[in-house]
């Protein structure tokens, strides 16, 4: 048994392939993908053969004699690092994602619509299975169509549906940048049909080695130097055009006090891993998101089929003696048949110590 498992630990060694994928091909060994014979199984089902019964045995023996038997060596996955490693390499050099339909927007309205197109990746499933089977000589790599989600008919009759802003006029070097760049990683986002968006997972951690800089955050009510400071102006923009768009908020928070760029109801506080703006596309048809920093003011302006005449939104603050800040924020939609009034929050604002309540432009 020894022997046998020299020899197929030898054979195994000497098992290549050579593949070949749309403008390319190249060979590999079977021990450099990470695959390898299943040795164990091999030699059980040696082992097995004339053990299997006295009529089986009589039988198999007889064959092994005149004819011998032949032992299907099957092949698996035995490095899963270097098996990783080889489907990240065909990865980069085959796969092409699909791309959705996009509009282009000028002026504030659609002007254009950018095809969509599709894409393919390695069908890796598919791959192990030939792979499985063993054989060198050439191997033509498994591919399979990606479907773009959004084509050109979605975004047909695409308008305006919303349009906010907040003056940056007076912000920091610093904070302008912030703000710049997490509008960047907004504008041109697509939400499809029960899609939702995340603002953390869309514009990423705040930190240095990201570009952010230093700018006053707000922490429990206080100003305090941060890296990312203004990217809450940001979600609180982004808050208020998607209010006004008649999408539905999911999760959002208010600051601990009142900030400078909305009154008291309308603001949306975010940190990375922990505080969230999440909103979804409960619509028919797909949603589009434009966002820039113009002048003194940061935009966002959300494009989708209108289903309603018009959006209100206000809030009933109540200030209390103490310092407490109640405001009560309502939307009343108008689909023309009907007007629908919702309760979007109810935001308490607690009074902090004199130090703490700074009157700057901060997150």
């Amino acid at each position: 048994m020894e022997g046998a498992k020299g020899y197929l630990e030898n054979m195994e060694k000497g098992i290549k392939f050579k593949l070949r994928w749309l403008n390319g091909e190249r060979e590999f060994s079977m021990k450099e993908v990470g695959l390898g014979v299943d040795i164990e199984e091999v030699l059980r089902r040696a082992y097995e053969i004339g053990r299997r019964g006295w009529t089986s045995a009589f039988r198999e023996a007889w064959i092994c004699l005149w004819k011998g038997i032949d032992v299907e060596a099957e092949i698996k996955v035995k490095d899963k690092r270097r098996w990783e490693n080889f489907l990240a390499f065909l990865r980069k050099s085959t796969n092409k994602p699909a791309r959705d339909a996009r509009p282009i927007v000028e002026g504030g309205r659609v002007v254009d619509i950018i095809p969509a197109e599709s894409g393919y990746a390695v069908d890796e499933e598919k791959l192990l299975t030939m792979l499985a089977k063993g054989g060198g000589g050439y191997i033509e790599l498994p591919m399979k169509e990606l479907l773009p989600k959004v084509r050109e008919e979605d975004l047909e009759g695409m308008e305006l549906l919303s349009e906010f802003s907040t003056s940056i006029a007076g912000s920091s070097a610093g904070r302008r940048e912030n703000i710049k760049k997490a509008v960047s990683a907004i504008d041109g986002t697509l939400i499809s049909p029960g899609e939702s968006f995340s603002f953390n997972e869309k514009v990423g951690p705040r930190v240095s080695e990201r570009g952010y800089k230093i700018a006053p955050v707000m922490v429990r009510g206080e100003l305090v130097p941060g890296v990312g400071g203004g990217v809450c102006q940001v979600s609180t923009t982004l808050y208020n055009a998607v209010l006004l768009a008649g999408l539905k908020v999911v999760r959002r928070e208010h600051h601990a006090r009142p900030v400078k760029y909305v009154s008291p109801g309308r603001d949306a506080t975010v940190v990375y891993g922990y505080i969230d703006l999440i909103f979804k596309n409960e619509k028919d048809s797909p949603v589009y998101i434009q966002g820039e920093v113009k002048g003194g003011r940061m935009i966002f302006r959300i494009f989708g089929s209108r289903d309603f005449e018009s959006i209100k939104i206000y809030s009933d603050v109540v200030r209390k003696g103490d310092g407490t800040i109640i405001a009560k924020t309502y939307r009343v939609i108008d689909f023309g048949s009907e007007k629908r009034s919702e309760l979007i929050s109810t935001d308490i604002y607690r009074p902090l110590p004199k130090k703490a309540l700074s009157v700057r432009n901060g997150d």
